[in-house]
């Protein structure tokens, strides 16, 4: 089934998504021997910074059920783009 809006649902299982994303990144950043310039720390940094907002602006649509609904859903597709181009440089190369 298609909804129009975001449910309690949707917004605890982004919660846990955020939250494991955050949980992994502070344990790469602790990890010895991390490299911090390369193209995939750039982009997750990034991703993760975009997922704060879009978690944010995910309660705000949930609770006022106005615009920022709308404009959620056409936000999101560029947050989740961000966030998959930074999931696949992580990809190590062998």
């Amino acid at each position: 089934m298609i909804s129009k809006g975001l449910s309690r649902a949707i917004i605890a299982i982004f919660a846990l998504g955020f939250l494991f994303d955050l949980i992994g990144t502070v344990a790469m950043f602790m990890s010895p021997g991390m490299i911090f310039a390369n193209i995939h720390t750039f982009f997750g940094s990034l991703a993760l910074l975009i997922m704060t907002v879009h978690f944010i602006w995910a309660i705000q649509a949930f609770k006022k059920r106005s615009r920022a609904a709308g404009l959620f859903r056409k936000y999101s597709v560029y947050a989740w783009t961000i966030w998959f181009f930074a999931l696949c440089t992580g990809i190590p190369k062998y």
